[in-house]
């Protein structure tokens, strides 16, 4: 577990909780303001509250910031000059979204898989698995793809034929729901949330 990291104690939903410290070392921000606050999701501006993460990467949205309740936000250096600093804490980055998109494994992670395969999953002929696979509903693997062992293939994702999915790296590889890892053969280690 990262420092300024905690699993949420209440509400069972086993999710993370990170502090401005935290956040701000994740992303190779400033911070102004308090270090120990702590936020447990991400909300836009308009609807975040004082345990949520937000951005402002743009000078459209300043009355949004100005009026935010965000416990925490992200902010390009040029915008941190806006009204409505009072209560927040920042943390100056100069890409917000980017850093933004980045914390998102922090806060949702994914959730666990079951070993096995889905009985409507479609398993192409001459395809081998790895010890504790998953493949997920309406998944296609096709002919002569080899997933490695701990592999997740996610709802209605596709592994084209002669793919390679995982067993390199040490980790398990993961195709999220809707992905798609196809073309010549290939080596994949992960795609998650790649539209078909």
């Amino acid at each position: 577990m990262i420092d300024g990291t905690s699993a949420k104690q209440s509400g069972g939903e086993g999710g993370v909780v990170l502090t401005a410290d935290a956040i701000a070392s994740a992303v190779g921000g400033r911070l102004l303001g308090d270090p120990a606050v702590r936020v447990s999701g991400i909300a836009p501006l308009d609807r975040a509250r004082s345990e949520d993460l937000s951005f402002l990467a743009s000078a459209k949205y300043t009355p949004l910031f100005e009026g935010s309740r965000a416990g925490v936000v992200l902010i390009s250096p040029a915008l941190a000059e806006s009204g409505g600093r009072a209560a927040k804490t920042l943390i100056l980055v100069d890409k917000p979204h980017d850093a933004l998109l980045s914390l998102i494994p922090r806060f949702y992670r994914p959730p666990a898989s079951v070993p096995g395969v889905h009985p409507t999953a479609d398993l192409g002929r001459g395809a081998r698995l790895g010890k504790d696979v998953s493949v997920g509903p309406f998944a296609v693997i096709g002919e002569g793809a080899v997933l490695g062992d701990r592999t997740v293939v996610g709802a209605h994702a596709v592994v084209g034929a002669g793919v390679r999915v995982g067993n390199d790296t040490g980790r398990p590889a993961r195709i999220g729901p809707d992905a798609a890892a196809t073309g010549a053969p290939s080596f994949v280690t992960s795609v998650v949330h790649a539209p078909l």
